[in-house]
């Protein structure tokens, strides 16, 4: 029947593809293959232009205005960082600092199973923890390192798959404080990751959740040509292109929108990369300002905030930022 509408339709006009005709054979419910095609048969994956990546960000842009306004939020708070004319005359971004990691960063499928079975060992248990321990195992350890990268091989397509990266440099970097809303498999591909030097930022203490009365990590700018800009530790993981809207709209409503050219990021390990052709990478940029100057400003409006006697750092979230980051 879908054959038959192909032609009739004339939806080959379209450029509708074997995926649209034969989906419910061929796609499970992440819009992927059932079935695996040996890598020499799969078909050379082009990676767009720096047009089709400009059309993809007004997209994303469209789409987190609608969020934002139908959230009551600003539609204002979003910056889109490119790379400078002098990072594409070099034509790549050097990495200016050291290696972190050695070995395979993460367990072999062997050494994953014995982890399991010996948990305690591997992972630490508050008293009151000790029940559900491999659940937490789980969390700390969803995957090994052979899967890991099976899924940052596979072609980064968003027109099929509705995934966009993130960044995150704060809490989201826990094991026990993830983003809400990612499938089993973007669990596992959360990995450690550097924002460079060269993009122009600096993490620091400057984002005030005024409800809660806490303060929080954010970014600063640093203006070009001044000291200052640092390399930024993280984790890079996919997400689903709506509910990565909905968490700049609600969870992360306090920050911009920072659209970062993926040519600033570089791996902490060599064999764990973005897959290729991204172009952008979603994240948590400065707070939002209000109009008033003073960064002391006590208006709970503004969200960009020094730490103060009514807007602490709390031992809590830095002891959650330090757990992912020894994790």
């Amino acid at each position: 029947i879908n054959a038959s509408f192909y032609f009739t339709n004339k939806e080959f006009q379209m450029k509708l593809h074997l995926r649209e005709l034969l989906s419910p054979v061929l796609l499970n419910q992440a819009n992927v293959f059932r079935f695996r095609v040996p890598q020499v048969l799969r078909r050379k994956h082009r990676e767009k232009t720096q047009k089709e990546l400009d059309a993809l960000v007004e997209e994303w842009v469209a789409t987190w205005k609608r969020k934002r306004f139908d959230a009551g939020r600003n539609t204002t708070a979003l910056k889109i960082k490119k790379k400078r004319e002098s990072d594409i005359e070099r034509g790549c971004i050097p990495f200016i600092g050291q290696s972190v990691f050695k070995g395979t960063l993460f367990p072999t499928r062997d050494e994953w199973l014995y982890m399991r079975d010996h948990y305690e060992e591997y992972i630490p248990l508050l008293l009151w923890e000790k029940y559900y321990g491999p659940e937490k195992f789980l969390r700390w350890y969803p995957s090994y390192r052979e899967e890991i990268k099976r899924l940052l091989s596979e072609t980064y397509d968003f027109e099929t798959k509705r995934v966009v990266w993130m960044f995150g440099y704060g809490s989201l970097i826990s094991p026990d404080s993830p983003p809400h809303g990612l499938s089993d498999d973007q669990k596992k591909q959360i990995i450690p990751y550097w924002l460079k030097k060269q993009a122009g930022y600096r993490r620091v203490w400057n984002y005030r959740h005024g409800p809660v009365g806490i303060n929080a990590f954010g970014l600063e700018e640093v203006p070009q040509g001044k000291d200052g800009a640092m390399n930024i530790a993280g984790c890079i993981y996919p997400m689903d292109y709506e509910k990565a809207s909905d968490l700049f709209s609600f969870r992360e409503e306090g920050y911009e929108l920072l659209l970062m050219d993926a040519e600033y990021f570089e791996p902490m390990h060599p064999d764990y990369a973005l897959p290729r052709g991204i172009g952008y990478l979603w994240m948590c940029g400065e707070p939002i300002k209000n109009p008033v100057e003073d960064i002391s400003d006590s208006d709970l409006a503004c969200k960009r905030h020094n730490p103060t006697a009514d807007s602490p750092i709390l031992q809590s979230y830095l002891d959650t930022v330090l757990e992912g980051a020894l994790r």
